[in-house]
């Protein structure tokens, strides 16, 4: 479930616990979801085994959004920010002041959600230099997009899907639980997921 972030390590497909609708298509039967489960695959690009996310403006401008489930700030380089002539908002934090910037109106038809709205920045992404990364052309993905949400990545079939509904069930063996920082009400404070391992023994 997403409270206890259980992750099910499944024959295709690897869902995560942690939108704006793109295609909505019939849930990953490896990832086995409940009965009212509903999987909405994501616009991506799969990069060097990894995934970008690739949401199109209502334009027709393709973002290419690298994603990091243990990244931090969501971004968008200053390249992306001047070619869509994106309005740049400016928040004074202590002595600091940051760039800000909102995705701009994306296709309903291939859409991603925004992040969700926790701070310091909510639903706005950080503007920055450009990472000069075919993965991430246009920006990054980190722990509040992905945060409060059942995610499954498949590996095979190279998709991203968000799942809305009850997590996906599976067999012990293949369940692998996250931990996640809380504070004293038990809220998660940072959303960076971790996995305890054993290494000889220790």
């Amino acid at each position: 479930s997403r409270s206890s972030a259980i992750a099910p390590l499944l024959g295709a497909g690897i869902a995560v616990a942690g939108c704006r609708p793109a295609v909505t298509v019939a849930a990953t039967p490896s990832a086995s979801p409940s009965a009212d489960a509903t999987a909405t695959r994501l616009p991506t690009r799969y990069l060097a085994d990894r995934f970008a996310a690739a949401p199109v403006t209502a334009t027709g401008d393709t973002l290419i959004l690298y994603t990091d489930t243990g990244g931090g700030a969501n971004m968008l380089w200053e390249s992306t920010i001047r070619r869509l002539s994106l309005t740049v908002e400016q928040l004074v934090q202590g002595k600091d002041t940051v760039r800000l910037v909102r995705l701009p109106t994306l296709s309903s038809a291939a859409g991603i959600p925004l992040p969700q709205p926790y701070p310091p920045f909510g639903e706005r992404f950080f503007v920055t230099a450009q990472g000069h990364d075919a993965l991430a052309r246009d920006g990054f993905l980190g722990r509040t997009w992905f945060a409060d949400r059942v995610w499954v990545f498949d590996y095979p079939r190279q998709s991203l899907m968000l799942l809305t509904g009850s997590a996906p069930s599976g067999a012990a063996v293949h369940r692998v639980p996250l931990g996640f920082q809380t504070d004293s009400a038990g809220r998660r404070t940072t959303h960076f997921p971790r996995i305890r391992v054993a290494v000889d023994g220790d």
